[in-house]
């Protein structure tokens, strides 16, 4: 719209947790031309931050200081520096839409240039498959009732039904039903200079039971999908917008620790070699 007046207010983990954030300043202070119906960068030095711990900055708040209907929009948040670039991204959840008709997709790369998007973060249409138990390797250790037994024997056994759970091995998948669409708008992506991250995303995936299926099964599937296709055909990288902060418990300092441990956890498991 243009025209608004608000007071940026940002809240680190002790404002938090008093359900309230620190003013930093007037958007004119940091937009002396005020906000208009134009994308603009707003910058606001570490220096206006006095009294936060920017290492656990969570809030950010607009306080709006005149009555009556306002909308502001934002893109982007991100610490960078004069000489940080930070590319322009898009969510795109509905990705069948585009990935079977040319008139969409010439749509989307047309809308995309004109709007300086340099990403697509696209939602993966994914199968989770479920195989049979692998064959367990049951390692035997020597006992006292077998002293002719100076080391360990190794044997490879399929599980019976009362040693499947403790040694079989499930083998979980994660298939996608049309990778050579996939395969085609990637390449058309990449040809219109756009990147493309697989983009999926649940408040319950940052919990550790939800961590091996389908999460690290899908970051399997890209990579393996990246390995079999050439280099204009790959995902560019992956993307979980798992938002933790909707989980319940979250404004529990406690809960809310622990949940953040668990969401880092699959942060790093996301990133071992496969």
């Amino acid at each position: 719209m243009g025209g608004e007046q608000f007071t940026v207010k940002l809240a680190d983990g002790k404002w938090i947790e008093k359900d309230d954030s620190l003013p930093v300043g007037d958007i004119r202070r940091f937009l002396p031309k005020g906000v208009t119906n134009q994308w603009q960068e707003v910058l606001i030095p570490l220096a206006a931050l006095k009294g936060l711990d920017i290492q656990y900055l969570g809030g950010l708040t607009l306080d709006f200081t005149s009555p009556g209907r306002q909308a502001v929009w934002i893109d982007d948040i991100s610490f960078k520096t004069a000489a940080t670039t930070i590319p322009r991204a898009m969510w795109l959840w509905e990705s069948n839409a585009v990935l079977n008709d040319a008139a969409s997709r010439e749509e989307l790369f047309t809308f995309c240039r004109n709007e300086s998007i340099e990403q697509l973060w696209m939602q993966l249409d994914y199968k989770v498959v479920r195989g049979s138990p692998q064959e367990a390797e049951i390692t035997l250790q020597p006992t006292d009732a077998d002293p002719a037994s100076s080391r360990p024997t190794t044997t490879t056994a399929a599980p019976t039904a009362t040693s499947a759970k403790s040694q079989a091995v499930e083998r979980v998948t994660c298939e996608f039903p049309d990778p050579g669409a996939w395969r085609r708008f990637l390449a058309e992506a990449h040809q219109a200079r756009i990147q493309v991250h697989a983009l999926d995303g649940y408040p319950e995936f940052a919990l550790k039971p939800q961590h091996g299926v389908p999460l690290l099964a899908v970051v399997d599937a890209v990579i393996v999908f990246n390995r079999e296709s050439p280099a204009e055909q790959r995902f560019d990288g992956i993307h979980f917008d798992n938002e933790p902060y909707l989980l319940l418990g979250w404004k529990d300092r406690l809960r809310r620790e622990q949940i953040l441990r668990e969401f880092l956890e699959l942060n790093v498991e996301c990133q071992r070699p496969a």
